[in-house]
């Protein structure tokens, strides 16, 4: 009697358990209707009618250092508020969690003193240390491999984030910084050598566009290809061999067909002075190297393709 008492007393506990689980969700979603008008109307948006709105929206209500799955190399340059090379001189680093005064900004990490070498996009000044943040242990931590080693020269793209200044009232909300360099798993942070000849001439020479009107649409497919141009100025690629396009090629306008794009493989760089004067000395060896090598980015493109199942 008492064991069939306690079983029938466990179904009970778990039901109301179920209960409570289905009802909590369904409070909290009447209880934003009631009070958030605003909510309700930027959520009444035919999402699936309108791309651009529906990615203005998550762009409104996400931050976009955290939130971007993997991307090409390509896209970081275009969306990133600075692209830099950067040296790590020294092994001293300091830990941060959030930032006083900032509200709920709980993100923790690693700051990490470089000196700027060369400056691609952003406000970073040459020859010049700053510091970096860089966000570890949540979702948006950079990898081990993202830390630049003692003595290393690294690209790194990220983001310019600037707080208001301090609260005169509450004198011990006064932010340690009023901007911050900050770099996240969205980042690309990768030794300078590592680079291929393609993302070189991209970063380097100007072929990564992102103006208006150029090859800056890069979007990927899942299962089934994108149909053949479905917006002008716009690259499709597998997510899939997400690693092939973005060594091995950049989205450029084709030859062939007026306001459409394509991705290309760059095989070599010329070494006329006025084409290295624009590249950090450290890559000059790897530019030389490619004009005797017989294989090729486009080459190795073609293969890693092939390796994917694509070719």
């Amino acid at each position: 009697m008492r064991l069939s008492n306690y079983i029938v007393s466990g179904l009970q506990f778990s039901t109301i358990c179920a209960l409570l689980c289905f009802l909590v969700p369904r409070r909290t979603t009447a209880y934003r209707q009631r009070n958030s008008a605003e909510y309700q109307d930027s959520t009444a948006l035919d999402f699936a009618a309108d791309r651009s709105s529906l990615e203005a929206h998550m762009r409104q209500h996400t931050r976009s250092y955290c939130t971007c799955g993997e991307a090409l190399l390509q896209s970081k340059f275009c969306k990133h508020d600075f692209v830099v090379v950067a040296k790590r001189k020294s092994p001293r680093t300091q830990r941060f969690n959030g930032i006083h005064g900032s509200g709920p900004w709980h993100f923790a990490g690693t700051v990490i003193t470089l000196s700027v070498e060369h400056v691609v996009k952003g406000s970073l000044e040459v020859n010049k240390n700053a510091d970096f943040h860089f966000i570890q242990g949540s979702t948006c931590g950079v990898t081990p491999h993202m830390i630049p080693r003692e003595n290393s020269t690294f690209l790194i793209t990220g983001f310019h984030l600037r707080f208001p200044g301090c609260d005169k009232v509450h004198q011990d909300n006064c932010l340690q910084t009023k901007e911050l360099f900050l770099v996240t798993r969205c980042s690309a942070s990768q030794p300078l050598e590592s680079l291929s000849i393609t993302q070189v001439a991209g970063l380097f020479l100007d072929l990564y566009s992102c103006s208006a009107g150029s090859c800056s649409e890069l979007r990927p497919y899942f299962w089934e290809p994108l149909p053949q141009s479905p917006t002008p100025f716009t690259c499709s690629y597998s997510y899939t061999a997400l690693r092939c396009y973005t060594r091995f090629a950049l989205c450029t306008k084709s030859s062939l067909t007026p306001n459409t794009c394509t991705f290309r493989a760059v095989n070599r760089i010329p070494t006329s002075q006025s084409v290295l004067a624009k590249l950090p000395p450290v890559l000059h060896p790897t530019i030389h190297g490619a004009l005797a090598s017989q294989v090729t980015d486009e080459h190795r493109f073609r293969a890693c393709l092939r390796h994917s199942g694509l070719a």
